[in-house]
Formats: structure tokens, sequence, C-alpha cells
């Protein structure tokens, strides 16, 4: 299993994308690596994704402050201007 992390900074943030197959069995652990010592996470879902799924990642993430957007999907909104706004509005709150 393959996992590809895309290091995104901008001028007011920085985050880490994680992207890969099999990823929901090792999420926790990549997420631990990546940023011990956060309590947020923000999760951006396409509504497709079958709800055991969603279930599945919320479980897994439980012990931290979980945000999840959904959208319809949408090649528009699948990009970094986007979850650059997103992930702004999640440090706002």
């Amino acid at each position: 299993m393959k996992v590809n992390k895309i290091y995104v900074k901008s001028k007011n943030t920085h985050y880490t994308i994680i992207i890969g197959k099999g990823l929901l069995g090792i999420l926790k652990k990549q997420l631990n690596k990546l940023c011990p010592r956060t309590k947020k996470v923000g999760l951006i879902l396409d509504k497709n994704i079958p709800n055991h799924f969603k279930i599945k990642i919320k479980k897994q993430l439980k012990k931290y402050n979980l945000y999840v957007y959904e959208f319809l999907p949408n090649e528009k909104l699948k990009s970094f201007k986007k979850a650059n706004s997103l992930l702004e509005s999640l440090i706002k709150k």
C-alpha cells in the first residue's frame, strides 16, 4: 500500500493532504505521525462516499475535534483554493 502526501503551504496556513489506497486502515497512525500534537482535523468528503466508510473514519478519529465538509461531486470544488478557504474557516473556529 502506497501513501502519498502532498504538503501545502499558503500565506496563512500549512497542511498535509494524505491520499492512498487502503488509507482507512492506517489513517490514525499516519495522522499521529504527521502531526502528533494536533487537536483539529478537517475532512473534505464527496457525498457519494458510502456511509459505512464515513462512520469508520469518524470512529478512528474520535479523539480529535473533527470538522467534516461534504460536497456533491464537482471538479470545481476539488481545488487547492477551495481546500485553503475551508481550512481558513476551520482555523477561525
